[in-house]
């Protein structure tokens, strides 16, 4: 099954439970834009700037009352706002109209919130029964202790009615400057529903849909779902024995450099964070946070079956190369055997824990010829395999490590002629302190150890040189 097969099935569930309740979202907006229009009207009578009649203050206590009641409030905030008027005779106009509104926005979402939870529960059961293959899933107590904690350091309730808080305020500053105005004001006026669809949109909104995928979304709401599903498949994974498990994201012109990062990378089930190496992606590599990004998914490796057309493949090429690189691949000292096009050995050469040294015979033997050579750091190709490649005119460069074969051909043209061993190897030196950074905060956090900090800086330094010499480097995996 292709990528983009497996991505379009790991989320059509989701995404048709998505659609629902965008249909949910927007009938309550349609309700919400009705009550703004009834609080517009009360308060176009009622001066803001001077305080309340006693009949409104009156009024204004009793509504308090009922949105007790009613449960609004859960919202802290709305809690402290509906205390402090509730015990005071004098009370500002604009005061009582933000509260108004406050209670207009949480109310409403409040419903979506009820409406969400129970979708929440089935894409979260389907996720864990797709995943681990047998029936179960996530408890409901699990699941709202997710909700309190999601991967970007928000919690659910807290950060809806946040927003509901933010709404009102922006609904309230746009009543008040028409009513400074003496202008007439609407609900359904451009400016009221430039207000209300930012809103709209900041919870869910429809994605430009990808090419032969299922209409997805972004927003806070799409984050609380991406979250339990990938919260879920971890479970599944746990539950289910397996051991590692592949990141695979969808690759299009919305896919964050995070999550192009962590494409195609193995980790171990134990290791799993989610929000770091399972999606939804809320850190990039430099430990910035980022927006919701692009529609990644994570199988067990279980599940996967090796195809020769992707980067990382099985090992299925010449035979004679694999056997002669597993023999070298644990040597403490670095081993190097050159191939021929057909992959006979040319010669074998050994060498010390970071170097070969050839005699000028070795070297003439080199053009056209497939070298590979294990490297004991297990880390992947270096400056000077690249300017190796380019200095003897080899077909190909190969670096044996514990993670697999790294692989590098001779490109058709290189973008950049390099000039030296030593200039590549200042290039490369140069790039440490733009990633090491980042790599060191992400090791502080505990999302890696040292060996995977080291590893994933010279991937990525790797990575930015092949782009500017115009090469290709492949990770060729050991069998599973």
């Amino acid at each position: 099954m292709t990528d983009r097969k497996q991505i379009r099935r790991y989320w059509e569930f989701a995404n048709q439970k998505q659609d629902d309740l965008y249909k949910i979202l927007n009938e309550t907006f349609s309700e919400l834009s009705d009550d703004i229009q009834a609080i517009i009207d009360r308060f176009m009578r009622i001066e803001l700037t001077g305080n309340l009649s006693k009949r409104e203050t009156e009024t204004l206590h009793r509504k308090i009352k009922q949105w007790r009641d009613a449960g609004y409030s859960d919202s802290y905030q709305l809690k402290l706002y509906m205390r402090d008027l509730e015990n005071r005779s004098r009370i500002k106009g604009h005061e009582a109209l933000f509260l108004y509104l406050f209670a207009a926005f949480a109310g409403r979402y409040r419903g979506l919130i009820n409406a969400q939870l129970p979708i929440l529960q089935a894409i979260s059961k389907n996720t864990f029964e797709r995943e681990s293959g047998r029936k179960g899933g996530v408890s409901d107590k699990d699941l709202q202790s997710l909700l309190q904690n999601l991967p970007d350091g928000t919690a659910y309730e807290d950060q809806m009615f946040g927003y509901a808080q933010y709404g009102a305020k922006r609904t309230a500053d746009t009543v008040r400057n028409a009513k400074q105005r003496e202008a007439p004001l609407e609900a359904d006026s451009p400016e009221m529903q430039k207000i209300l669809n930012t809103e709209k949109n900041r919870l869910l909104k429809p994605s430009q849909r990808s090419t032969g995928q299922t209409q997805d979304y972004h927003g806070y709401l799409d984050l609380v779902m991406t979250a339990v599903v990938g919260y879920s498949a971890m479970r599944a994974f746990q539950e289910s024995g397996a051991k590692e498990y592949i990141f695979i994201a969808t690759i299009d012109g919305r896919t964050t450099e995070a999550c192009q990062h962590l494409h195609q990378k193995r980790f171990k089930v134990s290791e799993m964070k989610l929000g770091v190496n399972a999606p939804p992606i809320t850190v990039d590599w430099r430990g910035q946070p980022i927006p919701h990004p692009c529609r990644s998914i994570i199988r067990a490796i279980s599940d996967l079956k090796p195809n020769p057309k992707d980067d990382t493949i099985a090992f299925e090429e010449n035979s004679n190369i694999f056997d002669a690189e597993k023999d070298i691949a644990d040597k403490k000292v670095e081993h190097g055997i050159a191939f021929d096009s057909d992959g006979k050995i040319l010669f074998r050469k050994k060498g010390d824990s970071n170097h070969i040294a050839l005699t000028n015979d070795e070297k003439s033997m080199l053009k056209g010829s497939i070298f590979s050579h294990n490297h004991p750091g297990n880390g992947p190709l270096s400056p000077s395999d690249l300017f190796n490649l380019w200095a003897f005119d080899m077909k190909e460069v190969r670096a044996v490590t514990k993670h697999g074969v790294f692989s590098v051909k001779q490109p058709k043209q290189w973008k950049v002629t390099p000039s030296s061993k030593e200039a590549m190897k200042r290039e490369y030196q140069s790039m440490i302190p733009k990633y090491y950074g980042p790599i060191s905060r992400r090791m502080s956090a505990g999302a890696l150890d040292p060996e995977q900090a080291d590893y994933l800086l010279q991937r990525l330094i790797m990575r930015r040189m092949s782009r500017r010499y115009g090469f290709t480097i492949n990770l060729i995996r050991w069998d599973e």
